[in-house]
């Protein structure tokens, strides 16, 4: 018998015993259950959908609102939206937790310890609103800015799944690929 059988083997008999032994048992379910707890518990407690809060300087704008609803639909979420009379009141409703965003003129304020997309999201939405106005500006009709604002972005995967078959991995074959619509040597190639 050499010396690493040796020591494989009493190794092999120490972990056969801790395993085997009611403590290890004991701490194993109580760490179980420790961790589903701290999974489920705050789960119960919020209880509902998440609720975002938009403050603004007199009532949200019509389209803002409706774009921000949709979303929120989207992503089982609540929005409620609150009113101050100017940009101090926003910033102050914000500041004390009373809101996620506050919108007050050309100002976006949001919470300083905000993890959430919300803002995100708002911010989003009033650039989409700014540019259907400015095109619209610019003579381009209600049906042009729809079509516009129909464009997608492509859809994600991973990069086996968009792998080209037969191809060679190689940089310059899978950039043909990376941008929104394919060179058509790559395209042909799939």
């Amino acid at each position: 018998m050499t010396w690493w059988h040796g020591m494989s083997l009493v190794l092999g008999r120490g972990l056969r015993e801790q395993l085997r032994s009611r403590t290890f048992k004991i701490v194993t379910g109580l760490m179980l259950l420790l961790s589903i707890g701290a999974v489920l518990v705050p789960r119960l407690i919020a209880g509902g959908p998440t609720t975002y809060t938009l403050v603004t300087v007199g009532p949200a704008p019509a389209q803002l609102a409706t774009s921000l609803d949709a979303a929120a639909k989207a992503t089982d979420a609540r929005t409620a939206y609150l009113q101050r009379a100017d940009d101090a009141g926003v910033r102050a409703a914000v500041q004390r937790g009373e809101a996620t965003v506050g919108l007050a003129g050309d100002r976006m304020y949001v919470a300083e310890r905000t993890t959430s997309a919300f803002p995100g999201i708002v911010a989003q939405s009033l650039v989409r609103i700014e540019t259907r106005r400015m095109l619209t500006d610019f003579g381009l009709t209600t049906e042009q800015v729809s079509q516009l604002d129909s464009v997608r972005p492509p859809e994600q995967g991973s990069s086996r799944r968009w792998r080209i078959r037969g191809a060679p991995t190689s940089a310059s074959r899978w950039a043909s690929c990376s941008t929104w619509r394919c060179s058509s040597a790559a395209r042909s190639s799939r």
